[in-house]
């Protein structure tokens, strides 16, 4: 069954993406996902939609520089240290596989010694005073980094009630830039949200497909 996604619009003028109609505003078609459905953007949010979490904000981003990475070829594994971390801070912090797989393709493209121009470390970017926070003493170890880094996605997940949207902008752009924004503040951030979440719905379907029985010929 396919799922629809909507822009909405209310009386004051805020537009945010939905899963569901709210009387008295204004609603187009963003996008269907799902059952084979193609999705057919209107707008350049139109990738982050895909996360269906209900009413994230949808604000008019500023612009900042985004940090080209170097990403994994599609269909190839990461290093088994890495998978075994993931599936570890996975299970602790209750964070999908997958989209801890997502944050460490855009983050760092499995560099784990990989460092950004701001100064971010390791697999998933840690910045120095995030990796002191959530525990890591080595910030390029493999499984410090990924444990610290899903963490702090865990507790943005919390504080922003599960909203996806708002947890990979405020792991991108910093908590008060989308406070400040009740949403989506930058276009790089825009651009980041996009990528994570087209890798994440990959993978997930990719690991559908690999759990489905093998059809008799």
């Amino acid at each position: 069954m396919a799922d629809v996604f909507y822009y909405c619009t209310n009386a004051n003028g805020t537009t945010w993406m939905t899963n569901q109609k709210k009387p008295g505003t204004k609603c187009r078609v963003a996008m269907v996902t799902g059952g084979g459905a193609t999705s057919q953007p209107t707008t350049p949010y139109q990738t982050a939609a895909r996360a269906a979490p209900n009413n994230p904000t949808v604000s008019k981003p500023l612009e900042r520089p985004l940090t080209p990475t170097k990403l994994l070829p599609e269909g190839r594994r990461p290093d088994s240290d890495v998978q075994q971390a993931v599936e570890a801070a996975s299970q602790k912090f209750q964070i999908p596989e997958e989209l801890i797989h997502a944050v460490i393709q855009v983050e760092s493209g499995y560099d784990p010694n990989a460092v950004s121009r701001a100064g971010a470390m390791g697999l998933m970017q840690l910045m120095p005073a995030t990796a002191t926070e959530y525990g890591v003493v080595d910030v390029y170890d493999t499984r410090q980094n990924i444990m610290g880094g899903t963490k702090y996605i865990r507790w943005l997940a919390n504080y922003f009630n599960g909203d996806i949207i708002k947890t990979l902008s405020a792991y991108h752009a910093g908590l008060v830039a989308v406070n400040e924004k009740n949403g989506i503040p930058y276009s790089n951030t825009e651009a980041y949200v996009k990528k994570v979440l087209s890798h994440y719905y990959r993978l997930k379907e990719e690991a559908a497909e690999r759990t489905q029985p093998a059809t008799k010929p």
